[in-house]
């Protein structure tokens, strides 16, 4: 998971920098050949878009990320999955995900104002 989620890193900074580009796809095309089938996707997936040097592509599949609730996107894929259909998938059906933003505990206020005192 860990080589997979810095492939994916790797693809933000070569989408966001035409500099480091031609490094990340040298990186990229060589992952490709990589033994974890995840991490040789994701590095697939990115090459063919980072080759095209599109901003438009970049921006809708590197930089902006899905915002859909992936619980709810794994649930109705699979009921899709399991319905005789010929319609393809409608990914606007899926829920946006919305994000909780915890408060800090009371406890840990406190422990940050007696530090700070």
């Amino acid at each position: 998971i860990t080589c997979a989620a810095a492939v994916s890193a790797l693809a933000k900074f070569g989408a966001a920098s035409e500099e480091l580009l031609p490094n990340i796809l040298v990186f990229l095309h060589r992952t490709t050949l990589d033994q974890d089938d995840e991490v040789r996707d994701r590095a697939t997936f990115y090459y063919q878009l980072l080759k095209h040097s599109d901003k438009a592509l970049n921006s809708a599949y590197i930089l902006n990320s899905m915002n859909v609730s992936l619980s709810a996107l794994e649930r109705l894929l699979h009921r899709y999955t399991m319905e005789a259909t010929t319609k393809p998938f409608d990914v606007r059906c899926v829920p946006i995900e919305t994000v909780h933003v915890e408060q800090p505990k009371a406890s840990m206020l406190n422990f940050i104002v007696f530090v700070f005192v």
